[in-house]
Formats: structure tokens, sequence, C-alpha cells
């Protein structure tokens, strides 16, 4: 650490001298303003002392006032008026030493990145991958209420297999890269841009993915066009020479793609998007094989090995993006066919009593119902669908969605909702969704508990059937407990 330190620059010891300045300067004042009180407290403590032989005494005779009671209140207004000039001066040095430490934490958040990075190690997280990703080519996907995380990971592993050397931060846990972060070379970051507490406006993207637009983290936006304006920020982050990648067919994505003062790409299955797929084909367990093409011409193939529709939006947006890198297509295209998806990503975690076990990480309407398009594909009689409603406040603002979200499933199982980070306010339960979706014809039974899921499933499922559960709150852990259990009932 000692060796670290020594290694920072000039500018981090002139931003050390700033904030201890600053210190001083503020102490200077509090005792500045400690002193001006003296007066007034001599003044209330011996009214006649200015008349005497004291320091005060002999500022009334310079002063030349007549009248004691106006020297008195003019000694009170001149201490005040410097209090209250005090108080703001402190107070605009208060924010300059924010700024100095926040400048500090920023220039020793990155060199120990790179002095880590030197030594094989890495500490990434959500709240300093934007001070790492400043300077740098840097590949941010940004989505709203969508399935992001199968994308970053394939533009990441893309990437690797093109013959970059990305810096990699995403949500899910890769196999190829080892875990959620990889510390690679200085020039290239790709990481998750998430729309949450608009924590994306954070970063300094060279390369936007606007996967997409929808309701979510209503609890924090006002509604969807408040949405559509942060992602409008985000996008003006990109400078003149960077590039807008979006999805043409998502209405919102493809308006503000038409506002970009910067180069855009549209990919989707749409005719007027720039990246499509042709020829496109689903072999039995959803499984896409198609051409990319550009500007309706082929120019790779590829096969995927994860199911459904939404991959191969996914793969487009990787090619695109790693296209706009300076991949060739057809190294991207074979990378492609050898991705498996981070796990919680519809993951197969067994079979027990000859039922196949999933787990996905989709916690909100939109992602549920993408699962379960992929679950009706896979081979099966039944098809349970185990919901884990996450947050109380997610549950309220889109109460209406969850009710048919689940709708492609046989039987749905709704557990207790998961509070994550929020407290219960009292007004939103399980049972209030079980019911109404109930009202609606949707088979829906309330199981409070992983005990009370698995004694349901136990209790119903056949030979041939499928389970998946959803949620990106502990539901995976129903899968372990269910296959810890085996056989038993």
């Amino acid at each position: 650490m000692r060796s670290i330190l020594r290694s920072l620059p000039a500018a981090f010891r002139r931003r050390g001298l700033r904030i201890a300045a600053t210190l001083v300067l503020r102490a200077v004042l509090n005792l500045a303003g400690l002193a001006a009180l003296l007066p007034v407290l001599t003044l209330v403590l011996d009214p006649a002392g200015f008349e005497g032989d004291g320091p005060l005494a002999m500022v009334y005779v310079w002063s030349g006032v007549a009248s004691p009671r106006t020297f008195a209140l003019a000694v009170c207004g001149a201490v005040v008026g410097f209090i209250v000039l005090k108080c703001g001066v402190n107070f605009l040095l208060a924010r300059a030493e924010r700024r100095y430490i926040y400048d500090l934490y920023r220039t020793l958040s990155r060199r120990l990145y790179i002095a880590y990075h030197d030594r094989g190690l890495a500490f990434i997280n959500n709240s300093n991958s934007s001070v790492l990703a400043r300077n740098v080519n840097v590949v941010c996907l940004a989505f709203a209420a969508g399935v992001l995380r199968p994308a970053a990971a394939m533009i990441a592993e893309a990437m690797l297999d093109t013959g970059f050397d990305p810096t990699v931060h995403i949500g899910g846990q890769l196999d190829y890269i080892g875990g959620s972060t990889r510390v690679g070379g200085h020039d290239t970051f790709v990481v998750e841009a998430c729309e949450f507490n608009a924590s994306f406006l954070q970063f300094h993207p060279t390369i936007a993915v606007i996967t997409n637009i929808e309701e979510d983290h209503l609890d924090f936006y006002k509604d969807i066009d408040d949405i559509a304006h942060a992602f409008a920020r985000f996008c003006a982050l990109l400078p003149e020479n960077g590039v807008c990648i979006g999805n043409g067919d998502d209405p919102r994505v493809a308006a503000l793609l038409k506002k970009q003062a910067c180069r855009t790409v549209s990919y989707g299955f749409g005719e007027g998007n720039q990246w499509r797929s042709l020829n496109l084909a689903y072999d039995d367990t959803g499984c896409a094989e198609f051409d990319f093409a550009l500007a309706g011409k082929p120019v790779a193939h590829t096969r995927l090995r994860v199911p459904g529709a939404f991959n191969v939006m996914h793969a487009l947006a990787t090619m695109a993006a790693c296209v706009e890198a300076g991949a060739q297509p057809e190294a991207v295209a074979a990378s492609l066919a050898r991705f498996a998806a981070p796990h919680r990503r519809f993951e197969y975690t067994g079979t027990v009593c000859g039922v196949k076990l999933y787990t996905d990480y989709g916690h909100n309407p939109a992602e549920m119902r993408s699962a379960l398009e992929n679950a009706v594909k896979q081979p099966h009689k039944r098809l349970f669908a185990v919901m884990q409603p996450h947050t109380y406040s997610r549950v309220k603002t889109l109460f209406q969605d969850y009710i048919h979200c689940c709708d492609l499933a046989d039987d749905v199982l709704v557990t207790d909702i998961f509070a994550a980070r929020e407290k219960d306010p009292g007004d939103i339960h399980a049972t209030m969704l079980v019911e109404a979706m109930q009202k609606e014809g949707v088979p829906a039974h309330y199981t409070p508990t992983f005990d009370d899921a698995e004694a349901y499933l136990r209790a119903h499922w056949q030979p041939g059937d499928l389970v998946i559960t959803m949620s990106c709150g502990n539901i995976n852990l129903l899968n372990d407990q269910l296959q810890k259990h085996g056989e038993e009932g």
C-alpha cells in the first residue's frame, strides 16, 4: 500500500493540500466567530463596561459615538454581520472541500485500480465502476425492465474472443470470465449501465447500447416519460464521435435514436433496422439459427446455444457493438455460437422426480413473461411457474402487469414478497396479488415459504413436467432445496 501511495501523481498531492487548506480556513473562521462574540458577552455581562478603561472602552472613545446605547447596538450589529458572513464563507468552503474530497476519491480509485490490476487483483462494484470507466473506451449497455445481463455477458465474451482485452463488470455470474468482473486492459471497459436511481448517468460511454425502455423502478421515477428522459440524458453523455446502438423495434428507443447528435445504429427484427436476422429458425428447445444481415446483406451465420427470441435480439446488439469496436462479423458470430448464459438466466439446475428445474433472474412482469416464453419451448407436460415478487414498491406500481405475466404457465405459485432494500409498508401483500390473479382466471396459489412451495410442487407434479422459479431475490434457493431433498416425494 505504501508503494502505491508513493506512486500517486502530483495532482493527488495538490488535492490533498487543497483539502487541508479548506480545513484550516474553516477552523480560523470558527475561532474568529468565537472571538467576535466576546464584545457581545461583555455588554451582556457588564453593560457599562465600555465606560471604563478596558479595550471596549477604548473602541468606544475612538468611535466618537455619543450615545452608549447606539454604540452597543453597532457592536452587536457588526458581530451579527460578521457571523452571517462567516457562515456563508464556511458554506462555500465546505462545498469546495467536498468537491476536493470527491476528486481525490476518483483519482485514488483509478490509481489503485491500475495498481491492483497490475497485480492481477480487482475491486469493482456498482459504485466505483463509473469512476474506473472514465477516459477509456467504454461500452455501456442500458435498459429498463429488460433482460440486459445476457447481452452484457455476450458482448464481454465476444470481445474477448475477437482479440480485445476488456475490463468487465456485469450483474450475472459468467463462467467464461470466472464471475461477474474481469480485470483486463486499461483501454476497454464493458459495463452494465442500470437505470436504477439514475446511476447510469455517472458513466462516460463511447458506445451505448439501449436494449429497451419500459416501466420499472417507479419508486424512483415518476412515470415512463421520466424514465425516457433519463435515457435521453444518458445518451447525451456520448461524445460526438461516439455511437448509440438501439433496439429499433422498441418505439421509445427508436424515437431516442432519431434525436442523437452522434452516429446511431439500430438492430431488431423489423425491416427498417440496420442489423437484422435473416433465415431465422428455432429448434425444438427454442434455440435460434440465423444469418446476421447489415443493411439487408448477410455478413455472418450463427447457431445459438441459448433459447428465446430475446437472445436473438441480444446477439444482434452484440454484433453491432463489437463491429463498431472493430471486430470482424464472422469472429463475433463464431463466439456467439459458443456462448452459454450466465447463472440464473434461464438456468437449468437439475432434474428431480423426472421434473426439470430451471431458475431465472426475472423480477418484473416483462422479464418473467420472457422467461416463460423460453420455458414453454422446452419439452414438457405441465409448466409450473414459481414467482417471488420483488420489493413492495414494484408490486404496487406494476400490480396490473403482474396479474397476467405468468399466463403461459399451467400453475402459478406466488411466495411472499422479497423485501430487498425496503421495509413492509403494510398496504401490499402477496395474497392481494394472488386474489387478483384468481379473479382473472389465472391458476394462482399462495405458497408463502419455500417449504410451502415444495410441498405443493411435490403433491402435484408428474415426471415430464417443468418448474421455473423467478426472481432476483433468493428464489434460486428453492431449486437447491428441491434437489437436496431429491426423490423423497
